[in-house]
Formats: C-alpha cells, sequence, structure tokens
C-alpha cells in the first residue's frame, strides 16, 4: 500500500526540473519521471501540510483497483484514489476533463473538484478531489431512505438524462453506477469518480436507440462492444442494480435517458 503522506511530501515543487502552467493548474514534472499536477488556488494548502488519514474507505485487490482514501489537510477534507503502477495509465489529466464536465452541466449537477493529480516514480498515480458534501445512493437506496420504489426509479431517471447530456457533447464518465451518485441535501444529483473520463464522436439518433432497444433485450453488465463508451455507461447505470430495477424501471430510465439525448443532439445540430 503506498503512503500517500510521504508520497506527496516527496514531490515537492521547489524540486522539480521544470515547471509550467496548464490552465487553471500547474505542471511540475521531476527528474524520476514523476509528475505532478495541481491547481494553483490549492498549491499552498495542500503542499506542505500534514495529511491526516481519517479512513479508508476501500483497499486495494485484485478485483477493485484502485484504492479510495479520506483525508483531512488543514480544514479540507479530501478523497485520494490511489492507482496501482500503469493502470489505466492513458486516463491522465482528469482535471482538464473535470472543468468541461462542469461548464456542461452548469450548476444542476455537482461534479467533484480536482485538485491534484500525481504520478510517482514507482508508476502509482494518486487523484486527489474535495469530498463532495452529499449522502451516496446507493446506500441511500439500500437503506430504502429515499420512499417508494417510484421515487427511485425517478432519482435513476435524472441520472440518467445527466449521461444522455455528456454523451450529446461527446463525454463518457466510464462508472456511473449507483455507487458513484450522491444525493446534495437539497435533494440534487453529484457525480463523482470520474478518473475514466473518455472523448467520442456522439452517435446518431438511430444508433443510439438500437443500442437501447440492445440493453432492453440483455441488461448485463458486460457489454457487446467494449469499444462503445455509451454502452459502457448505460450497462453501468442500469445493469449493477437490474434486479432491483425490474424491467419496467431500466425500461424508463433508458427511455429518459434517450428523450434527453436527443434533446442535447438536436440542438447541437
Amino acid at each position: 500500500m503506498i503512503d500517500v503522506a510521504k508520497t506527496v511530501a516527496a514531490y515537492n515543487p521547489a524540486k522539480a526540473s521544470r515547471s509550467s502552467v496548464e490552465g487553471s493548474f500547474n505542471r511540475h514534472v521531476f527528474s524520476d519521471g514523476g509528475e505532478l499536477f495541481i491547481r494553483r488556488a490549492f498549491q499552498e494548502k495542500l503542499l506542505g501540510r500534514e495529511w491526516q488519514l481519517v479512513r479508508r474507505i476501500r483497499e486495494a485487490d485484485e478485483r477493485k483497483h484502485t484504492a479510495v482514501s479520506h483525508y483531512l489537510v488543514g480544514d479540507m477534507e479530501l478523497i485520494v484514489r490511489t492507482l496501482p503502477p500503469n493502470y489505466y495509465h492513458k486516463h491522465r489529466r482528469v482535471g482538464y476533463k473535470l472543468e468541461k464536465v462542469a461548464r456542461i452541466l452548469g450548476k444542476k449537477v455537482r461534479i467533484e473538484s480536482p485538485l491534484m493529480e500525481l504520478s510517482s516514480s514507482s508508476g502509482h498515480r494518486l487523484i486527489v478531489t474535495r469530498k463532495l458534501d452529499a449522502d451516496n445512493l446507493n446506500e441511500a437506496i439500500r437503506g430504502s431512505y429515499l420512499g417508494s420504489h417510484a421515487n427511485q426509479v425517478h432519482l435513476y431517471e435524472s441520472a440518467g438524462r445527466i449521461i444522455a447530456k455528456l454523451h450529446a457533447y461527446g463525454i463518457s464518465h466510464g462508472h456511473p453506477h449507483t455507487g458513484n451518485w450522491y444525493i446534495t441535501k437539497h435533494g440534487s444529483l453529484a457525480l463523482a469518480d470520474s478518473k475514466y473520463l473518455q472523448g467520442f464522436e456522439p452517435p446518431t439518433l438511430l444508433e443510439v436507440r438500437d443500442l437501447i432497444n440492445e440493453i432492453k433485450k440483455t441488461p448485463t453488465v458486460t457489454p457487446k462492444n467494449k469499444e462503445s463508451f455509451i454502452e459502457m455507461d448505460l450497462r453501468h447505470l442500469v445493469c449493477h442494480d437490474a434486479a432491483f430495477l425490474k424491467p419496467k424501471g431500466i425500461n424508463s430510465i433508458l427511455n429518459a435517458y434517450f428523450a434527453a439525448y436527443a434533446k442535447e443532439y438536436s440542438c447541437k445540430k
């Protein structure tokens, strides 16, 4: 298990071989091959401070490659995701993509705020975000905190519309299952764990309709086309909880998704 506090302390910008500014981030490159991307407004708040571990949310294992921990730095609560060496190495610079996502969704949906990404010489990668002040949707559903099944499906439909808007702009989340959705105290949705964000060319309405019909016929997590970012997202959204949602609920979510996609897709034309 990588020591997050020691790793962050080892990559002091003062020791960088070169530094540059990229958007709202500072980029620091080190002689050992490590790289640090950190939001300029938070560099002094995060570096040179004590990183206090609050709890380990999830350990890395063979099935779940990403370790997730809750840290406290000063008065900031942070979520640190640790990826093992060379795992999904191509998915770098999530911060830039998240900024684009936030602009697309506006203020209606909260997105986790990326603060720092660090790639160490050992190949480990840390993604640091602000902890969302919200309740996990998965835990709320399992605990029956959301009322009737219809109300719970309604929340899923809202999540489907949010993902549809991203897809219409050519952005895939990667893992939009219930464990990555949160409910704020105002009742709105928030989306977390966006380390697999990808860009793609949005498909036509006919292609999306055919895909949705296929998912309705075979609601399984495993996609038939692993290159289809839309299929990956939709199957994560509805198939992880297929038994809970039941066919009627799955159909209503996918229909809500398609209506939202068609609206956004037409507006872009």
